[in-house]
């Protein structure tokens, strides 16, 4: 029985190696004159400790005048890594969490053309470096800890730059100041991040004025009946005239 597994063995690493040499000579076939562009994906750098990071690609079809037009900050990779092309050829949309400080998404829908120009954010626009552009105030939240265990958790509301931690032990509650954010001329959504989801009350919310603090109109509970809920987005695909992107959370 021991020799025969050796043979299994041998005769498995010929047959890989018969296909290996069958991709490589049909990959030297593929005509250099073939039209269009492939958009992927590649992670380099990852190490045991760190993930490394997504770097955007595109290639022509004979595997010639590869080249990377956008790459992730290390330590975060694209959590769908198949971009999508728009149907006219003008953008690619791609999933990251790169701006997930910024987002009530722990990952968000991003275009960029071509050219690597023109990088925007789809879901929940504005990107983080635009907020900057908006008058800016301040708001006060209250966030109830109704769990048995859980401590640490992070604030964010819309237009706010980054995420605040706040220790909010089992039982009690905290009123925390949020600064700086931005005024998006809406009512602003506040929500509650942790390791294992968000947490929201679509009555706390906030309309921002500028310059001023205000005060949301409801707290947000953190409980174990009411979420947490993964806001992650999974998956997406264009409409037909490129005019939407229909996505799955």
């Amino acid at each position: 029985m021991q020799n025969l597994r050796y043979c299994s063995a041998a005769k498995m690493s010929k047959t890989f190696l018969l296909i290996a040499a069958t991709t490589a000579s049909l990959f030297a076939q593929t005509p250099s004159n073939l039209p269009g562009t492939i958009a992927y994906f590649r992670v380099t750098g990852a190490t045991q400790t760190e993930p490394g990071t997504s770097e955007l690609h595109l290639v022509k079809p004979d595997g010639s005048d590869d080249r990377i037009i956008y790459s992730t900050p290390r330590g975060l990779v694209s959590i769908y890594p198949v971009p999508g092309w728009r149907p006219d050829g003008e953008e690619i949309a791609f999933i990251s969490a790169h701006e997930f400080g910024c987002s009530r998404f722990d990952s968000d829908i991003f275009g960029i053309r071509p050219d690597g120009s023109g990088l925007r954010r789809i879901t929940n626009a504005p990107r983080c470096e635009d907020l900057a552009a908006f008058p800016r105030g301040s708001a006060r939240v209250t966030i109830e800890n109704q769990t048995l265990n859980a401590s640490i958790f992070f604030i964010y509301i819309e237009g706010a730059a980054e995420l605040q931690q706040a220790t909010i032990s089992p039982g009690f509650s905290s009123t925390l100041t949020i600064n700086n954010i931005a005024d998006l001329g809406r009512q602003q959504i506040v929500y509650v991040k942790s390791g294992s989801g968000t947490w929201f009350n679509p009555a706390a919310y906030v309309d921002i004025e500028p310059g001023q603090t205000v005060t949301a109109g409801s707290s947000v509970q953190i409980t174990s009946g009411y979420g947490p809920f993964q806001l992650r987005i999974n998956n997406f695909t264009w409409k037909g005239d490129g005019s939407e992107i229909a996505y799955i959370v």
